[in-house]
Parts: C-alpha cells; structure tokens; sequence
C-alpha cells in the first residue's frame, strides 16, 4: 500500500518529499504521514493539495484526517511558523468550520507579530476583554499545527505570560494553563512513570456490555487486556445488574483479582419536600394560614450554568400572585461577575443579548430592591427550586445580607408528583398547557417563564383545593408511597464476602421488583439494610450525590454529613466530565478546584478517596463503537444520556466531545493526575487507597453447586400429581394397553424428569390448567415441544412422536415407516381408511426427538417457556406465588443483543449524524466564503473538484489492491465443482431407484 500511494503522489519527483518520507499508515478515519524533518511550506502545500486532488476518494470517507507525524524532535523558527501559518490561511479544507478561519484571517496583523522563544508562540493582544476568545481560537489552531508535525508548538498570549484573572471562589485552585498543556508536568509524568513502572494498577469501576447500550467490551477482553497493562484487580460495576460476574469467574486467575460489584440508583426513602425552608416561628404562622390567602411570588432565574457554585445569575423575574390575580411583576437583568466564557456563549440558550448584561447592574445592586418588592410574607415558588433555583438564590443571598434566604420555598415540581402521578413529563411548559389553548413552550427568559409557573401554580392551587387541602402541611396525605419519579443519586457497590454477594442479590431483586420506578432503583434504607459483606461508595459521575453536593452551594456540614454516609469516595478524573467544559457548563479550571476539594474534604473524614476513570470498553479504538451507540435510541426511544449532553449540532464531529472512557494504561493514567502538582497525593489516589479496599475484599465464590431436586422428599406429592396426570391423558387417547413405541417413550422421559426436573413439569401443568380452567389461552414456544410427557400434561400442543396413524373410534395405531426418509405428520398428504373399523385415520406425530430438549449431549440447561397474554399474565404470577410462596418466587428476564441487521441500522445512524467532509454543502461554503473568493486560483481548482466529485462507492476504495484475475479465476473454479456436484447426485438417485 505504501508504494501505491507513493506513486499516487509522484513523491519520487519530488526531492525534498522524497527525502523526508518515511512511510504511510491508513486507520478507520486517518491517514497517518511519517516524516523524518520538518516540511517546508512549499513542500507541505504540495503534499496536502495533491493528497485532496489525486486521492480525493480518501475524503468521501467518514470523518477522513491526514496527519503528519515527525519521527524525531524538530526545532522551529520564526521562518517556519510564518509559512505554516500561511499554509492554513490559505487551505479551507483544513478548518471545520468557516468562522474560525474568517477570524483569524480578520486577526492576522496579530499572528504577524509574534515572537518566538523555545517552541512557544507569544502573541500581543491589545486589551484583555479579548484574552477568552482567544484562548478557544488558539486550541483549534494548535491541533491544526499538530495535524501539520508541529506536535511541540504552544501559544502564550503577551510576551510575559499573563495570567489569568482567578475566580474568587477558587481562592485554593490549581494554575493549570488551559492551551499550553505540554509544560513541565510533562517532565514529572517521565520521571513518574519510570518510577512507578511496576507498580500494579486498580480500575474499581469497569462496565462490561451488560451494561445495556452502554458498556462495549466483554469481561473476557477486559481479562485480557488489564493483564497487558499490568493490572491488579478490577472491579465489575454494571448499572442495575450482575450477568457479567458467570463469565468473569470463569476467566478469573490468580495474576488478577476481581471483584464484584454493581452500580446502583439510590433514592431517598421520602420524595423531595415540596415546601422547605420554612423553619422558624415567623414562617410557621404562615404554614398556619390557609392556602388561597396566601400571597405567592412565582420566580424564574436564567443563569450561565447549571451548577451554582460556580456559574452566576443574568437575570432574574418575579410575578407576585394573590387570590387568583397578579399584583405585580418585575424582571431585571443582571451583569455577571466573571466575564462570560467563550464556551458558554457558544451554547448560549436564551434571546438575552450578551452585551447588554456589560451594561446591567450587579446582583448585589437588585437584591435590596427585590426583599423590598417581595416584602415581608411571602412564599417564594420554583421548579425544580431544591435542585437549582433556590441554590443560586440562597448564595448571593447570603453574600450580600450574611444571612440564609428568609422566604418559605415552595417547589412545584415535587408538588406536580404528588398531584398529578398519572403526568409523562413534568417539564414546566408541559405542566403549564392548558386544554383548548395551542402548544406553551418555555421562552428562557425569566418573566416569561416565572408567568408559566404562575400558571401551574393557579392550577395546583385549584386541585388542591378539590381535594379539600387547606393548609400546606395536609399536602402529605395525599402522597403515594409507592410512586418515586424522581432520579437518584448513583453508588457503587462492591462485595467483600459471600454474606455481601447475598446481599447484593438481595438488593438487585429489590430493584428490579418492589423498588422499579421506571428505572431500577433502590432506597438508602435499603443499603443500610442490606450493607453487611458489602462496600458502599460515592459514584464519581454528575450523577453521584457527592459530585452534586460539591457543584451546588451547600454548607461545609451538609458534605460531610453526606460522604460519612460511604466506606470511600470515588473521583473521576476532568477528562471524564470534558463535554461539561468544552460546552462552557463547568470551566476546566473550576471543575480541577472542585475534585481538589472533594479530596481535601474526604481525607479530613478519614475517607479513602479512589480514582476510576468511568471505563466502558478495554481500548481507545472501541469510542467508535460507543460513538455509535450514544448516537442511537435505546430501550423505549430513550436516548444515551451523552447524547444531549456531549453531542453538538452543526459541528462537524459531533462527537468530537465525548469524553474518553477506556482501560487507562499507567503512562495516561499518570497523565489525567498530574494537574493536581502533589506526587504524594496522586501516589495515594491511584495505588495506596485503592489497595486499601481491597485489602478488605475476601475470596467470593460465584458459581454456587446446583440444587439436587432429587434429595429433596417434598416433591413427590407434585411426582405423584405428574404421573397420574400424564397417564389419565394416555389412557383416554390410546386406552388402557399402551402401543409399545408410546409406553417406551414415556419411560425413556420419564426416567430423565423423574427427581430433578419434576418440578418445572409440574408447576407448567398447574399454571396451564389454571389458565384453561379461567378460559384464557397459553401457548408454549422452544424446546419444551419434544417432550412428550409435556404434550400429555397439555403443556405443548406439539406431539413429539414418530409419525403414526390413529383411529379415534377404536384406537387403531400403526407406526408409519419409511426407507426413504421421516416424516412429519404434515408431510402426509393421502386420506386412509382404519383397517378395523373403517373410520378415516388421524395422522399424528412430528417426530422430535427428546434429545432436543436437553441437548444431544445433555449440555442445555432445560426450561419452560410459557406466553400469556397481556391482559392475563398478573394473573399468572400471582398464582405462581400462591403455589409456592412469596419469598419464593423470583423475577428474571432475558439478555438481549443487536442483530445484525440491527447493528447496521445503529451504524447508518451514526454516519447520518456526521458532516461529511467533502458533502456538497461543506464544499460549497467554503467555496463562498470571503477566503476562497479571495483567493481565486483555489476557487477554480474547488469548483473543478465539486464538478467531477461522484457518490463513494466502497468497491472503488479495494480497486488497487484486490486481484480481480484471481477472482475471476476462483469463481470459474467454484462454477465446475458445482456442475460436478449436481452430475454426482443425479447418479446417486439413479442407483437408489435401481
């Protein structure tokens, strides 16, 4: 392939090509360029035009790149950098998006002037409102100079490095710079990796492809491949369930030791309060005043994230309801702290214009003419108030009185559970639709919305009012104990002994049974029940309640308190959360603050604190497939909850954000710590507190031996009850003497069921008889219809039997048979008379061994498949129950897997979701963009490819390299095999009629 390709791009006439070429190598989605020095600019518009016109087919490919890679360490002048600058000013199909090079090429007097010191760009910017644009600029620029072999270049803007303006809520926070991240860590990670070479590592959070739609590799690869990295143990945490743990015992080896475990939902045994904050006697007297009398001040925030330690308020609206009318609204804008990312603006939600908040004032300016407005007796109202608005409200709050938010809080959407259980969606603009009116839709500004919630809460107000509620507190009557819609917090939890297997199945039927709430989940009392022999831990995902506590403003107590509740702390490392950061929800730098002080905190409370790094599949090449599995439906047409979070529209890799999820080798697991510039610290949270747990995790065996049914004395009542069943049915169909071939069938069986397999048969019998007794149907499917006795039991409508014909009048049987082949009943097409009596003869028997049921060599595992319909199946499990106790019967499910065609359909999806890099339309824009006018000769030569570009078609990339001769030659070969096949059976045939 190389010399193909080198002859494609006449490298040979080409000297300094020649020279520097070393060879090519073609991924999935890149073509990989090693060179041995640095290209001069000539030399690389040469390479990358000719690539783009003579190998064109390359980039109808799915997201195709080229990359050149230098082999050795290039040194890079000022020369360089001035022609590889106006290589890529000049090449459209090097940028992703039209804007950027539009915006550099509007900047260039600023590129021009930069100088250079040890493979670092200084750039002078003329003020510092534009340093954040800035810095999102530099990155796409340094990964297109990477792509280039300037893997080595960094940029620094102004000549001395100035830094960034630290936020003033990470006052402990770490100075990591966010373009230049090869600094001198790079230094620590070589001496730390030399150092630490080793050592073993620990992964305590792995998800195999049990995890449905989520997890990639199996437990087999994940053996093997945590053996090539040097792993000690690993941990098994699939969400909800435990299939994996059959086949990682079986894999298991003395060189790595599993453990066992799961990831579970923990909810709170009581729903959110739908009113809070309302300790004291002031706000107790208005508890005490009847619901219609009260004056409500319905409330909406729009902030610049989610999470409100961090992320600040931009506006605020207020509508003040009293009796069923409005006395008064108010909304103002408010101008943020911290100047508003980059990253943030680019997802910017709401119609607020960005430079009018410059000109608002300060929140600290609008929170003494709010408590003036809203007044004294109040009952603020929110949705979704416990979780976001009242945590933004309550900080600045505080800030600015040095006192709690005084204001009752009522929280419409715990109060929709409650009120409306029967409700899909709870989102304030469905909630808000009134019936006859056209669709409401949520407007993300703040009086707009807070008249929404205005009008949800006239709604709940009348309900209430229906169900004769007339103070606050009686609202908790009208709770449902059995209906928890809200999410859970997720915890990991690992086995230390054979008393915590137990109870962790203990836990998995719960969840899965009494605690299924749309999704398995389990309550805290649950894990307090249930925690002996067992490992509770934080899960370190937005999901954990442990990310949420920290993110959210919360007091120092109501931490700790939370973390207590755990045996260890699991922290997942920035590269997990990267879509938080490159969206512009969580800066980098905030998110690194945030994990130092969950670290800090932790080891305050004696907590082990554990790195895991999130892991779904065993190598990096497998994101593909996660890829592809993020961009499909799932159970129900629920999405991958990265879906929306780490996907964005009108990239073009819109995937570009997911964060990396494989089985970390030492160097990159090094890498992910570094930032935290404490070699003690990142010893501990990678080897010493893991090695701690599993200090206290003991030997657990799995495969537990099977039960021996036929020790067991309290079956032979249901064998007593089989036998008479099965021989009553037998005598009515061929009388009190048995044809020899049925009574050797049924003792063959018999002699197989008889002691283990009694009960299955049995409890089919029951459950058939008790549905055809209440007039319903049940059909058995699979293998249960070559048994026999299971026909004879009315188990199956299938007969088993060999082919044999049957008089029902006097019970004339005779077994059919045949030299030439066996057959089915069905097969039989002539009407025959009975010898004895005349009457026409039954044809019965489709001749199905009993062998199929148990496998021809016993190794199937037999059961009993029965289908009932939807309206009658309650019924059926609860007669299960009543035969054989409650705490008896269990409930199971089947695994299921993508088919192929199945598979292709997720692919397709996939490949939909992309931009293309050559599609019509990314070529057109580019074409009319001011740069590719601009330059005439390009647009020519763009226009020339648009015109001659055709659909790919894969044939066409396998031409050069497949030899059709030979195929033509093989396909002639198997064409006369097959005419001496069909010669050699009509012989055959001939012979047997002779």
């Amino acid at each position: 392939m190389f010399s193909k390709f080198s002859k494609e791009l006449e490298i040979e006439n080409d000297k300094e090509l020649r020279e520097a070429w070393i060879n090519c190598v073609v991924s999935y989605n890149c073509l990989e360029i090693s060179i041995s020095r640095l290209l001069s600019g000539e030399a690389l518009s040469k390479l990358f035009y000719s690539i783009y016109n003579k190998l064109n087919y390359l980039f109808k490919c799915l997201d195709f790149q080229i990359k050149v890679k230098n082999i050795h360490e290039v040194v890079i002048n000022e020369r360089i950098i001035h022609e590889y600058f106006l290589f890529i000013f000049s090449t459209p199909f090097m940028w992703k998006n039209k804007e950027d090079i539009i915006f550099f090429f509007e900047q260039k007097k600023i590129l021009e002037n930069f100088a250079l010191s040890k493979n670092i760009v200084y750039l002078h910017l003329p003020n510092h409102q534009v340093t954040s644009i800035w810095k999102s600029k530099l990155v796409i620029l340094k990964n297109i100079l990477n792509k280039l072999g300037l893997s080595d270049i960094r940029f620094a803007l102004n000549k001395n490095k100035t830094k960034e303006r630290r936020n003033k809520n990470n006052s402990k926070s770490l100075t990591v710079a966010l373009i230049n991240k090869k600094e001198e860590p790079s230094l620590i990670k070589l001496n730390l990796f030399q150092e630490w070479k080793e050592r073993k590592l620990f992964e305590l959070g792995v998800h195999t492809k049990f995890s449905t739609l989520d997890g990639i590799s199996s437990p087999k690869d994940y053996i093997e491949n945590a053996q090539q990295k040097n792993y000690a143990a690993l941990a098994v945490t699939d969400h909800y369930n435990v299939q994996s743990f059959p086949e990682f015992s079986v894999y298991q080896n003395n060189d790595l030791k599993i453990i066992y475990g799961c990831e579970l939902e923990m909810l709170e045994d009581d729903l959110p309060p739908y009113i809070f904050n309302h300790q004291g006697k002031k706000n107790d007297q208005l508890l005490t005043t009847k619901i219609p009398e009260l004056t409500y001040c319905a409330f909406d925030l729009e902030t610049t994230g989610f999470f409100s330690t961090y992320n600040e308020i931009i506006e605020i609206g207020y509508v003040v309801y009293h009796q069923g009318k409005i006395i008064r609204e108010g909304e103002y804008l408010i101008c943020p702290e911290k100047e508003i990312a980059p990253e943030i603006l680019a997802n910017w939600y709401t119609d607020i214009d960005p430079n009018e908040l410059k000109k608002a004032p300060k929140i600290k300016e609008i929170l003494p003419t709010l408590r003036q407005e809203w007044g004294d007796n109040c009952i603020l109202v929110a949705h979704n108030a416990r979780n976001f608005d009242y945590g933004f409200l309550n900080k600045v709050w505080k800030e600015c009185f040095n006192e709690e938010l005084p204001y009752p809080v009522v929280d419409t959407l715990p109060l929709s559970w409650i009120l409306l259980p029967e409700r899909k969606s709870y989102s304030l603009e469905k909630l808000s639709r009134i019936p006859g009116q056209g669709k409401v839709s949520q407007a993300h500004r703040a009086l707009s919305d807070s008249k929404l919630l205005a009008d949800l809460l006239e709604k709940l107000l009348k309900i209430l009012t229906e169900k004769k509620i007339s103070y606050w507190p009686e609202t908790k009557e009208l709770i449902n104990n059995d209906y928890f819609p809200n999410r859970g917090r997720k915890v990991k939890v690992l086995v230390c002994s054979q008393v915590g297997l137990n109870n962790l199945y203990h836990l998995i039927t719960l969840s899965h049974t009494k605690r299924l709430f749309k999704k398995p989940c389990v309550f805290r009392s649950d894990l307090t029940k249930y925690r002996q022999g067992l490992l509770v831990g934080a899960a370190g995902g937005r999901e954990g309640e442990i990310f949420t506590l920290f993110s959210a403003f919360n007091s120092d107590e109501k931490r700790k308190k939370a973390m207590r509740f755990y045996d260890y702390i699991e922290i997942n490392s920035p590269e997990t959360f990267r879509y938080l950061w490159l969206s512009g929800k969580i800066g980098e730098m905030e998110l690194k603050a945030m994990i130092v002080e969950i670290i800090r905190t932790a080891e305050g409370l004696n907590l082990p604190t554990i790195v895991s790094h999130n892991v779904h599949y065993c190598q990096s090449k497998e994101k593909k497939l996660k890829e592809i599995v993020v961009a499909n439906e799932g159970i129900n047409g629920s999405r991958h909850y990265l879906y929306y979070e780490a996907t964005r529209e009108g990239k073009e890799d819109r995937f570009a954000d997911l964060p990396t999820q494989h089985l970390l080798n030492l160097e990159e697991m090094i890498a992910n710590w570094l930032w935290l510039g404490n070699k003690k610290l990142v010893e501990k949270i990678i080897f010493q507190y893991p090695q701690q747990l599993i200090n206290k995790i003991g030997k657990v065996n799995i495969q537990q031996p099977p039960l021996n049914y036929s020790t067991t004395e309290s079956i032979k009542k249901e064998e007593i009850n089989l036998i008479s069943a099965y021989t009553q049915r037998t005598n009515e169909i061929f009388g009190q003497q048995w044809p020899p071939f049925v009574k050797e069938r049924i003792e063959k069986e018999w002699q197989i069921i008889k002691g283990r397999y009694v009960f299955i048969y049995w409890l089919a019998y029951k459950v058939v008889q008790k549905t055809h007794q209440d007039g319903s149907l049940v059909g058995s499917r699979g293998s249960i219809g070559s048994s026999f006795i299971a026909y004879l039991c009315g188990i199956t409508d299938l007969n088993p039997l060999p082919f044999y014909k049957f008089c029902s009048s006097c019970r004339y049987t005779e077994l059919y048979e045949t030299k030439d082949r066996v057959y089915s009943c069905y097969d039989y097409q002539e009407k025959e008379n009975c010898p004895n009596c005349s009457s026409l003869l039954i044809m019965e028997g489709h001749n199905l061994p009993f062998e199929t049921f148990f496998g021809w060599e016993g190794e199937k595992t037999p059961d009993i498949d029965l289908n009932f319909s939807g309206e009658y199946q309650k019924t059926a499990h609860n007669y299960v129950r009543q035969l054989l106790g409650e705490d008896s019967v269990y409930r199971i499910g089947t695994i299921n897997t993508l088919s192929q065609q199945t598979a292709e359909m997720f692919w397709k999806q996939n490949v939909s979701l992309r931009k293309m890099l050559n599609s019509q339309e990314h070529i057109k824009s580019l074409i009319d963009s001011d740069l590719a006018i601009h330059q005439q000769q390009k647009r020519q030569h763009w226009e020339n490819l648009l015109e001659n570009k055709q659909e790919f078609k894969e044939e066409k990339w396998y031409k050069e390299w497949i030899d059709w001769e030979k195929i033509k030659n093989l396909e002639k070969k198997l064409s006369e095999i097959r005419k001496e096949k069909y010669q050699i059976e009509i012989e055959l045939k001939k012979k047997e009629i002779d």
